[in-house]
């Protein structure tokens, strides 16, 4: 059997950092310094399983299925994977952990005293973790297992893990992970986190007094707590560890109350290594460059600032998968499934929630609807708007039960303290009003010819720097929702140079700052530089006239009318500006999209002259093929670049699932031709993802994935249900063990309209082994582990009648028996109900690991397949897959 890795990795932290003083901080302390623990875990150790305690259930948190928000059904567990599912149905389920999904299994093992623990493996691992569970050793005994959350993987990520649970006194730790098919995750790891010791521990927020609205001078400070900043907490040198794209919210449409687990018994000083731990975890293990929150509060009353730049601003974090933007998250410090909240604890929440929503004039009362983006734990589908109270648990979106059945219950009360608290500071002092005043900017133009464009505004009184913020978009696409900002430049003048790629469209805003406050983000303008004319695709009749005095270098120049400049697909344009030239001899151009003309700009003029731009308004965002066609009597035309100009979006449309076919399949429309799959995945498919590949069609904007997929004991569907739609030009599909899955591809056109399907191929995986029966006493099957075998064991038997079987299959027209074979091995039976299809011999020269034989049944089947042994030897089996 594997066993544990037995080194451990210590990094300690030790560059000096500048702590500032506020809210009492000694400057003249030392931060503390950080150190880690990196324990390998290579599967399952053979000496752990002699202790007869490490197959005992975790204790862990029921995942609620009452909940305030409103989510549309019945796609609310779309995204949620089968144990989230089972935990929704089945809450307070304390049978024993299945010993077929064990996947590893550490020693305990003592280690240097740490504060975090917390496991993760590769992201790209191609396998579904189930639970992760640990136990510690506290104060000399160890504890029971606990299920740690399994945190969802976001796009880009190099790690997936679990939250951490948190202890003031551990010195060990034992841990298990769980996966459906008892495959160890790639790259798993235990890591614990050591936060060191410094003076600024015992400096706290709730040392100094906190000034209520009635003390505070001016709206921008009224209702602001004392925080402990980052300086403070932060450990030697971790400042280096935030390296995050620098997103901010637009708004604050709701806030997340959170916590974080672990041990309720820390110490009044402990608070800030928590947040310290955390940090790491997040920031450094996870790689997620800064910790998730933006603000945390002990059950002391510290509140402590989180994510950089929160108390400023509003930093896109990690708070809640699936709705980050546009929402920030305070974290409680300590598990409220098993603790009650002190008063202190909740008066800390309070007040945090209070001064933003004040700040952003959020009503606490009210409710919201937050667009569900990607996010595995998400209960409702991407794409869809969820309706929310304003100030919401974590379990109200994400399938959790943070923030803990004691906590969660007293988000009612809190909602009215802070709406309470909230409309006296309005009645004293009015709404809220920044600490520095809005940038004043002076006017761009929206098209711009050149590369480089320079932004400018009047200084601000009392700022520092000032922030310089985009969206993004290339040509003709949308700029997305508009509830975010990306950093784009932290400047000192009052003024800025972007560049632009040709096509590209930025949509900028300015916010002054300083040491204290900040003001609200101005919008300067949407700015869009054209794409030469000769990028399009051209008809006869068209020349190229170079000359600097044109845009780009080269002009595109027609004498007759009906010749055509196709540009090509658009998905979000709103107007179409044309960069040509104008003259007594110029004609009209007409702007068409899809081949229907909606405008004409007429370049006819008395003066000659370059470079001029004619713009036509769709009306709204257009999406289809843009062409620009010749007309009126002129002579002459000269086009030099084209400007789609976008709108903002909000929620993307997606296909209905609920009917597949609704579309008409179009005629003109090109069928995607389907690259074959490869051996290896089909038609049985032994690992968790299948990538499907196809050549660009002609006529396509995007594809549409659509799939058939039952278990191995139902039917599988006749009718196509819409899975997925792309721009890319393959898929990756993930497959369900014991799942038959049959997926397909079309085109879709810029008008909507659709191709008819083409088959991208059939797709069988194995059942998990708890779905293979086996017999027992002395006939028993044994589970010999090594990573060379499938799953990284395999079920072995040694005596004759030694029987496998799968019960109610459906429609199974042939067996794929994965085996290991090996010198003196013996023969294995296989049977479709009471008859003998076929035996195979599982002799070989050399021992080889993975081996499949492939059965085909006399007709379609459905009931039990067996697989029996024949003789007194060894035969070894590590997957049955039912081929349908």
């Amino acid at each position: 059997m594997r066993k544990i890795g037995a080194s451990l990795t210590t990094a300690a932290l030790t560059a000096s950092l500048i702590v500032v003083p506020v809210v009492g901080s000694n400057a003249e302390s030392e931060a503390a310094d950080v150190s880690t623990q990196t324990i390998e875990v290579d599967g399952v150790a053979s000496a752990a399983l002699r202790d007869d305690t490490v197959l005992e259930a975790a204790v862990e948190e029921d995942i609620p299925t009452a909940v305030e928000a409103d989510i549309p059904q019945p796609e609310a567990k779309e995204n949620l994977s089968a144990d989230i599912l089972h935990k929704l149905s089945n809450p307070g389920d304390s049978s024993e952990i299945d010993e077929d999904q064990l996947a590893a299994l550490s020693v305990k093992k003592t280690t240097k005293p740490f504060m975090l623990a917390g496991i993760t493996w590769a992201a790209d691992s191609d396998v579904e973790v189930v639970t992760a569970d640990a136990r510690l050793l506290e104060d000399g005994e160890w504890t029971e297992w606990t299920s740690l959350e399994l945190l969802p993987a976001q796009e880009g990520d190099k790690r997936a893990g679990t939250e951490p649970i948190v202890s003031p006194n551990a010195t060990g730790v034992q841990v298990r992970v769980l996966t459906t098919e008892g495959t160890t995750p790639k790259d798993l790891e235990v890591t614990l986190v050591d936060p060191g010791e410094s003076d600024n521990d015992n400096v706290m927020a709730s040392d100094n007094s906190i000034p209520s609205s009635a003390e505070a001078s001016q709206s921008a400070t009224a209702l602001k707590p004392k925080v402990v900043p980052r300086e403070t907490w932060m450990g030697a040198g971790d400042a280096k560890l935030t390296t995050w794209t620098q997103d901010y919210s637009a708004r604050l449409d709701a806030m997340y109350v959170h916590h974080t687990a672990g041990s309720n018994t820390y110490g009044k000083s402990d608070g800030a290594k928590i947040v310290r731990s955390v940090y790491t975890y997040h920031a450094k293990t996870l790689g997620w460059g800064d910790i998730g929150y933006q603000f945390l509060v002990d059950k002391y009353g510290n509140i402590f600032e989180g994510r950089h730049d929160a108390i400023e601003s509003l930093p896109v974090g990690a708070q809640a998968a699936a709705y980050n933007t546009g929402t920030i998250g305070v974290s409680a410090l300590g598990n409220y499934e098993t603790a009650q909240p002190t008063a202190e604890l909740i008066e800390a929440l309070t007040k945090v929630l209070a001064w933003k929503a004040y700040e952003h004039g959020l009503d606490p009362l009210a409710t919201t609807r937050l667009l569900t983006g990607a996010g595995s734990s998400a209960r409702a589908k991407t794409g869809t708007y969820v309706t929310v109270p304003t100030i919401l648990g974590h379990r109200d979106t994400n399938a959790t039960a943070c923030p803990g059945k004691n906590l969660y219950p007293r988000l009612a009360a809190i909602r009215a303290d802070v709406a309470k608290r909230v409309n006296a500071t309005t009645a004293t002092y009015g709404s809220y009003t920044p600490a520095l005043a809005t940038p004043k900017v002076n006017k761009v133009n929206s098209v711009i010819l050149s590369d480089k464009v320079t932004i400018s505004w009047d200084p601000v009184p009392g700022a520092t720097r000032y922030h310089v913020m985009t969206r993004l978009a290339n040509k003709g696409n949308a700029l997305g929702a508009d509830n975010w900002w990306a950093l784009h430049k932290n400047v000192t003048t009052s003024n800025t140079t972007l560049t632009f790629a040709a096509g590209q469209t930025r949509y900028v805003a300015v916010r002054a700052v300083n040491a204290t406050g900040h003001s609200f983000p101005v919008k300067v303008a949407q700015i869009t530089r054209p794409v030469a004319a000769t990028t399009a695709k051209a008809s006869s009749g068209w020349t190229n006239q170079s000359a600097t005095a044109h845009y780009s270098g080269t002009a595109k120049r027609a004498t007759t009318t009906g010749r055509t400049l196709d540009f090509g697909s658009v998905a979000a344009t709103r107007k179409v500006a044309v960069v040509g030239s104008t003259g007594p001899s110029a004609g009209n151009i007409e702007v068409l999209v899809d081949g229907k003309v909606r405008g004409t700009l007429n370049f006819n003029a008395g003066t000659a002259k370059n470079n001029v731009i004619k713009t036509l308004d769709l009306g709204q965002a257009t999406k289809g093929n843009i062409t620009l066609r010749t007309a009126g009597t002129g002579s002459s035309w000269m086009v030099a670049g084209v400007a789609f100009q976008p709108v903002e979006q909000g929620a993307p449309k997606l296909p209905d699932s609920k009917s597949p076919t609704s579309k008409s399949p179009s005629q003109g429309l090109a069928v995607p031709s389907v690259t074959k799959l490869p051996a290896k995945s089909a038609p049985v498919q032994l690992h968790t993802t299948a990538t499907y590949r196809w050549k660009k069609a002609q006529g396509a904007v995007a594809y549409e994935i659509g799939i058939k997929q039952s278990n191995f004991n139902r039917a599988v569907p006749t009718k196509v249900k819409i899975h997925a739609k792309t721009t890319k030009l393959s898929y990756k599909l993930k497959i369900p063990a014991g799942h038959t899955v049959r997926a397909y591809v079309r085109s879709v056109g810029s008008d909507g309209k659709t191709s008819k399907w083409a088959a991208l191929g059939t797709i069988n995986r194995p059942p998990t082994t708890k779905h293979l029966i086996r017999t027992t006493g002395a006939k028993k099957w044994t589970k010999p582990r090594d990573k060379r075998y499938y799953r990284g064991y395999v079920l072995q038997a040694n005596k004759k009648g030694a029987t496998i079987k799968v019960n109610k299959v459906k429609g199974v027209k042939r067996v794929a028996v994965t085996v290991s074979t090996a010198p003196n091995s013996g023969n294995l039976a296989v049977y479709a109900g009471k008859t003998r299809v076929k035996t195979l011999s599982l002799t070989s020269q050399k021992t080889v690991y993975q081996k499949r034989f492939i059965v085909n049944l006399p007709k379609t089947y459905s009931g039990t397949i067996s697989l029996k042994s024949m003789n007194n030897k060894p035969v070894r089996v590590s997957a049955v897959t039912l081929l349908r």
